[in-house]
Order: structure tokens, then sequence, then C-alpha cells
């Protein structure tokens, strides 16, 4: 038993209870959480950026999804269990494992959607803890981040922080006196402010409270705001949430809004004040502005060089032999030498071979493989810009080009992709209506993939924004202005991954009235040398060319002024029609 383990136990005795829950998440439930909350990491060893853990006194299970699968083998020791749920259910296995028993959480990392779920019909006491015993036996961990945040320009933004104000309240119900914000990026938007309180979304952590007058009280140390326009906006320690929304009950006569996310702990404070709703401001947010479009079709362009200097870089370099994490930093050197790069929109996926195969892998140095001439690599990276936020995947062939199964799997994929691509629909349409075309091409021939198909995508904020999504279980509808990612995959374990990633936005059709297409983004070329010729229609080969002449219509210029030896005549070849 590892020693974490074993402390986490004896605490859980002192506290009287049967089971203990960890989370992912921190409290403000964000994808990625600051080395502070990385609490499921410390006990179990698990480093993927979905998870929870159940911990008995003789069980140690994790659940995470399908993209994890492989990494759980990966990661966890021998007294972990890795469950993929789903199938696997949480809920169930709660009834199987802890009926009529005490299962102790932390409040402020429950989601309060998990906790309606979870307990509802269940046998089980759910005991909200005072303290987290993570935080009690984990003596060196790290502090919270405490750093600046930054004035978001309203040129970028394409909306003053009043309009946006006044936007959130129009949308909010007249019951409501106010509504409580527990999403970063969703404070952010709202007040037009950026920050670095993370290493790969550009956010400040914090909560705050927005009232019927405008005014928005955010929770967080005064001088992280002191280099920001205070207009509409009171500052009040963090510390001090818990009194104010204690004061708000005795002074409001209407309800205080909150979303499904909002930490249990708030739900628990504000008892029968509080209702949940659809946060308005995820809606308004989701939709971009012309000036938001803007600056997307912008940074893609930027963003296209980069990835085009380091695809012919690694094609120079792979006869060599090029590590996973050397080729990831490789990449971030180039991007960093873009205008207004901020920083990495996530923490580069670079898989050679079998480690392609596992959806989410992080490669380590030491430990990572090794790309060269006959090697298939996966490469899933983006970057955070003034203007917007990028997100794009690549499958670099083996120089040999691959066997007969390789071509087949990778241009049936591709086929998905373009499906989604070249989808047109109707008004209305939600995310699981276009999963299925995305999929299609790919059921057709018995191969799948567990993950969704697309996200929404924030501009300058998270990476993965929702309420928009294309999967199974996308029940918004796909509206004119959104951005959304179409990354169809198969994965062949111990053996290639295969995902094709563009960004989409949805735009009016230009010739049928009340129908949305879309228009790609990225401007990457796409490797042909997997291409198994005889699968490709024609109107799917016109499509190709068609894609990567554009990319030599917006990069050509930009591609002839880089110095890079070789570059010009290897962006010629990428990009040529077949």
């Amino acid at each position: 038993m590892t020693k974490q383990l074993q402390l986490l136990r004896q605490v859980m005795i002192d506290l009287s209870i049967d089971g203990m829950l960890v989370v992912r998440e921190d409290e403000f439930g964000g994808e990625e959480v600051p080395l502070a909350s990385e609490r499921l990491c410390y006990i179990s060893g698990f480093t993927g950026s979905a998870g929870l853990a159940i911990i008995t006194q003789d069980q140690a299970v994790l659940f995470s999804d399908s993209r994890y699968s492989l990494q759980m083998e990966e990661e966890l020791s021998a007294e972990w269990q890795g469950i993929t749920a789903p199938p696997a259910s949480i809920k169930e296995w709660l009834a199987e494992n802890l009926d009529g028993q005490k299962l102790g959480f932390d409040p402020m990392m429950m989601p309060y959607r998990n906790w309606k779920n979870w307990q509802e019909n269940s046998n089980i006491d759910w005991i909200a803890l005072a303290e987290n015993p993570i935080d009690i036996i984990w003596k060196d961990q790290p502090l919270k981040p405490v750093t600046l945040a930054w004035e978001y320009r309203e040129n970028d933004a394409g909306m003053s922080r009043k309009d946006k104000i006044k936007a959130t309240l129009n949308a909010l119900d007249e019951k409501f006196s106010g509504f409580l914000i527990t999403a970063p990026d969703e404070l952010a938007w709202l007040l037009n402010i950026r920050g670095q309180d993370l290493s790969h979304s550009p956010l400040f952590l914090a909560f705050a409270y927005l009232d019927r007058s405008g005014h928005v009280l955010v929770f967080t140390e005064e001088k992280r705001f002191e280099k920001v326009n205070k207009n509409n906006i009171e500052i009040a320690p963090p510390e001090a949430i818990n009194f104010c929304l204690e004061e708000l009950l005795s002074l409001i006569r209407g309800k205080i809004g909150i979303d499904k996310n909002c930490p249990y702990a708030f739900y628990q404070l504000l008892r029968e004040k509080a209702e949940v709703l659809a946060s308005p401001i995820a809606q308004l947010k989701a939709i971009k502005t012309n000036a938001e479009i803007k600056g997307s079709y912008s940074i893609h362009k930027r963003d296209g060089l980069a990835m085009c200097r380091f695809l012919h870089w690694l094609e120079c370099h792979r006869r060599y032999g090029v590590s996973e994490t050397e080729a990831g930093e490789k990449l971030l050197a180039f991007r960093r030498g873009e205008k207004n790069f901020i920083c990495p929109s996530f923490a580069t996926i670079c898989g050679a071979d079998a480690h392609g195969a596992i959806v989410h892998y992080r490669a380590t140095a030491g430990r990572d493989g090794i790309i060269g001439e006959d090697s298939t690599c996966l490469i899933d990276s983006g970057g955070h810009y003034w203007e917007g936020t990028t997100d794009v995947t690549r499958v670099i062939a083996p120089m040999s080009g691959g066997d007969d199964a390789m071509r087949y799997h990778y241009t049936h994929v591709l086929k998905a992709h373009i499906a989604l691509d070249q989808a047109i629909f109707p008004h209305g349409t939600t995310g699981c209506q276009l999963d299925a075309i995305a999929r299609q091409p790919l059921w057709a021939v018995g191969m799948d993939f567990g993950h969704g198909t697309g996200h929404g995508v924030g501009t300058c904020l998270n990476v993965h924004e929702g309420p928009q999504n294309i999967s199974k279980h996308g029940h918004t509808v796909i509206e004119k202005g959104m951005i959304i990612s179409n990354e169809p995959g198969f994965y062949l374990a111990d053996a290639y991954g295969i995902r094709i990633e563009n960004l989409l936005i949805a735009q009016s059709h230009p010739h049928h009235e009340g129908s949305l297409c879309f228009d790609h983004l990225t401007l990457v070329p796409i490797d042909k040398r997997l291409l198994a010729m005889e699968y490709l229609s024609m109107v799917e080969i016109a499509w190709l060319n068609a894609y990567h002449q554009k990319i030599q219509n917006r990069l050509g210029t930009g591609i002839q002024d880089l110095a890079d030896q070789g570059l010009a005549e290897w962006f010629v070849d990428a990009t040529a029609a077949i």
C-alpha cells in the first residue's frame, strides 16, 4: 500500500467515514487545474484530465472515460482498479459497494449536478466534509496561484463589459435577483479580463456574483486587479464569499441563479433561494462576435505557419530520431515566434506509434518514444493568442507510406472528417445529430471511436468550452457563430492512433435559407502519404484539393518570407493536388 493511501485511510477512520470520493476537478470545475488542486494525481498517480476515485478501507477504484483506458493501465499501481465509465456506472458501483455506508466528499469539489444524480434514490449517507482529507495528508501541497489579471482588449472581444453585463441580465429571467458565477472562463468573458493562474488557459480563478444593478462582486485578492479597469466591479476577499452569500439571503426577494456545475457547497448554503438554470453567460459566450470571428481567421493563419514550419522540421530530423518531448518543445518554439502568442492551449499530445493509440497521451522526458523514419506520429496541439484559440491534430505517416491496414484506417477517418466539414443542416440541428453524420463513414466499415467528434472552443479562454459539442450526448443546437472542432479518429491498441482535427465555424448557408454549414478555420496540410485512393470518392478528392489550395492561397506568401531552408519546397509538395 502506498503511503498516500495508508494516510488517507487513517484520516477516514478518524472522520468515521467508510469511503472517500476524490475528484479531478477543483472548486471551479475546470478541466485544467493548478498544481495545488491535483489531488487525484497525488493519491493515485493518474495524470489524465478527467476522472474520480472512490477509496474504501479495502478498495481503491478510479473511474475515467474511454480516452484514458490505456493510460489508466499504464499509470495505476496494482492496488488500484481502473474502470472506464461508461459503460460502467459510478452510481451503480456505489450502490453495490457502499450501500448503507458513509461516503465522505468535499462539497466545494462536488458539482451540484453530480451530487443530485448520485445521491438520488441511493441508500448511502453522503457526508459533506469541512476539510478535504487529501489536504490534510498532502504536506508539500503547492500554494494556490495568485497572479495578476490583465485587460482583454475590447476590439478583440467585440463587446464592452457594460454590453456583456446588459446582455446577460436580459437573458436572465426577472425572477432572479442575481447570478452566481462559478466558472472562471464565464467570468473572464463577462468582464473582458484574462489571467495567468493556469499553464494552458488564460484565466484567473475566482467566484463572482452578478446582481440586477449590473455590479459584479468578485471574490479575489485586491492586488490581482490592480492593473485592470474596475468599472462595474467590486472586490471582496475570497474567504468572505460564504459571509456575503449569507447576507444576500436576508436582503434579496428573488432567487439566486446557479449553474448545474456550481459547487454543492453553495447550493447547500443558499438553500431555497438557489435555483439551477442553464448559465446565460455560457450561451452568449459560445456565439462569437464579428471581432472574435475575424480574430480567429487571423490567428489560424499564424498558427498554420507555425505548424508548417514544425512539420517540415520534423520531416528533416526524424531520419536521426526525434523524441516525443523534443518534438513538442520545438512546436512550442515555433508558436512562440508568432505575433500575439500567449501560451499553449493544452499540453501537446505527441504520440509515436503505439503511444498514438492513447487518446490523451502525455510524453515524459526520459520515458518517451522516438519518432523515426518508420514511425506513425499523432500530434494534437494548439495555442492561445490575444485574438483567439487554436486546436489541431495531424497524423504524420511513416516515410515508407505505411501498410494497407493503416492506409485503410486513415482514409476512412478522413472520410468521416470530410462528412462533417461538408454537412448542410437546418437551423435547430443538435450536436448528436451531426455526430451521426461524421461517424457514418466509419460505421459503414465497422470502425468507431470512443470520444466525442467535436467540442466548442473559446476565444482566448478554454480550448474546450460548452454548451455546444458534437457527440452522442450533444443536445445543444449548433448556432451560427459557434466555433467547434471536427476530430473523428480510430485507435488500434499497441499499434497507432489516427485523428484528423480542424476547427470549424458555423455559418449561414449561402444558397439554402434557414440552413447552416461550416467553414474550416485550420490551415495545416493533411498528410497525403497514408491515403488509399480507391476508398475516396471524386467529391472527397475535390474537397482535399480545394482545402490544400486554400492553404496555398492563405499561407503561401508567409511561407516564402520565412528563411527556413527547404520549407517552400516542402510546402508546395504538401499542398499539391492529387
